[in-house]
């Protein structure tokens, strides 16, 4: 491994936030600042300032580097921080036409590249390859050629606006030369990035054995691609041996992720935020749990023996002050991130990373009693929020 020094180009104003970010993960790298004095109407502020605009510095093995293809005419806008369409415009455009021996040569000539520079990953960019992708054909075949063309991994990431506020936006510009129809009409027909997304959360199932359930969240986006068998639909099947059987099926049929997501149904403050911080740490981990802390210090806990009598489980806690024992913290029941790559017979390892919750963001599902008390703490949120 040979590291070296390179120059690593940010957004204009974007260098703290990119150095930081490369921090994070594990990149050394070397910002030079320098003081500056920062005049506002009613005060003056000494503060830190980049040396050199839009750059800093990276001390990596390009081996494991990444190869950016150019955008050819839409370099210039690119390096300036405009508005690109980025530097996979052809490829798109060879994907809309369905010429699958073109978009082959597009991304072999890619591999090549990458290969004389030493870099094992090439990034590729162009918002409008998500209408491109727009159907499950155009994707199983795009993905067919992207193996055959040398690559053995594919990720997508999709920086998206909130999709009611682009959708006006859109229907705004398109409205000003008059010509479209009015917004309630007009955003099913032409608002094609929500539909284009679809094709990237094709993998959100549902696994049950109910055929009811199956077809009610059919309704709601959710595929149901086979149904639970009877062994794991049982009171004794465990969430690993659940999730093993979605997994085996799945590369049944040709299907394999990277990392799995499991939801339980009967936790209803789960949320998409927390999905995400949990997503964010898997790189880190071999699998990623939400918990709590006990709401009282177990360590302090009775148990009953054969007289029905109460006994410290514990006893050496007994006159322990609470805030003097260490804190302990419980699964809260709500989802599991996890790699396939170390799927056994455990969601738990060596290397499990957590998301703290507080108590008011968990309740399990299991009676009446539960329901009412979740509806509390739901109002209790929705007053804080």
């Amino acid at each position: 491994m040979e590291k070296k020094w390179y120059v690593v180009y940010t957004t204009p104003r974007g260098e703290k936030k990119a150095n930081h970010r490369l921090e994070e993960k594990g990149i050394e790298t070397y910002l030079p600042l320098r003081k500056t004095i920062r005049q506002w109407s009613d005060r003056k502020k000494k503060i830190e300032v980049p040396l050199f605009t839009s750059y800093l510095f990276v001390y990596v093995d390009l081996v494991h580097g990444t190869y950016f293809p150019r955008g050819g005419r839409k370099e210039q806008q690119m390096l300036n921080g405009q508005v690109s369409s980025g530097n996979a415009q052809n490829l798109t455009n060879a994907i809309n036409a369905r010429n699958w021996e073109k978009v082959k040569s597009i991304l072999q000539e890619h591999v090549a590249k990458a290969k004389e520079r030493k870099c094992k990953i090439v990034l590729l960019s162009n918002e409008l390859m998500v209408l491109a992708l727009n159907s499950t054909t155009v994707w199983e075949q795009f993905d067919a050629v992207i193996v055959s063309a040398g690559f053995t991994h594919t990720r997508f990431l999709l920086i998206l606006r909130n999709p009611v506020e682009q959708a006006l936006s859109l229907y705004k510009h398109r409205a000003k030369g008059g010509t479209a129809a009015d917004i309630e009409h007009w955003v099913p027909k032409h608002y094609y990035y929500g539909n284009g997304l679809l094709i990237f959360l094709k993998a959100a199932m549902v696994s049950t054995d109910d055929t009811e359930i199956a077809e009610l969240v059919k309704d709601f986006g959710a595929e149901v691609p086979f149904m639970r068998s009877t062994k794991n639909a049982d009171d004794f099947a465990t969430t690993v041996d659940v999730i093993k059987e979605v997994v085996s099926e799945y590369e049944k049929i040709g299907q394999k992720f990277t990392n799995i997501c499991c939801i339980y149904p009967t936790a209803p403050f789960v949320t998409v935020e927390r999905l995400k911080e949990g997503y964010k740490l898997i790189d880190r981990f071999d699998s990623v749990v939400p918990v709590t802390e006990f709401s009282f210090p177990v360590w302090r806990a009775f148990r009953l023996d054969k007289e029905s009598n109460l006994k410290y489980q514990w006893p050496e806690f007994e006159k322990s002050r609470s805030q003097d024992l260490e804190k302990l913290y419980h699964d809260a029941g709500q989802w599991y991130w996890i790699k396939n790559s170390i799927l056994n017979n455990s969601l738990i390892t060596s290397k499990t990373g957590s998301i703290m919750l507080s108590n008011l963001e968990t309740q399990d599902i299991d009676n009446e009693t539960d329901w009412r008390i979740a509806e509390m703490k739901a109002k209790i949120l929705n007053l804080k929020r």
